[in-house]
């Protein structure tokens, strides 16, 4: 995947985490949605991965950051 489909990916997960972040901060509102995540890239593979830093995270917003995560992944045209 090039460059500039890496940063529309990570654009496109980066707007639409901000819906999930409304219902976060009603679960912790003493810490953000993004301290609990990195996105990182792999310069060999070309590609995005998330990893989630902080295990307390409850597993429904886990679940939920993981299919935005994949549902935000541009298409690879021919």
């Amino acid at each position: 995947m090039d460059g500039l489909k890496l940063d529309r990916w990570r654009e496109n997960f980066n707007q639409e985490v901000q819906h999930l972040q409304i219902e976060f901060d009603n679960f912790f509102n003493n810490k953000k949605l993004n301290q609990f995540y990195e996105i990182r890239e792999d310069e060999v593979s070309q590609s995005l991965s998330l990893v989630v830093t902080d295990n307390t995270l409850p597993q429904e917003i886990k679940d939920r950051l993981s299919k935005l995560f994949e549902t935000t992944k541009p298409e690879d045209s021919l």
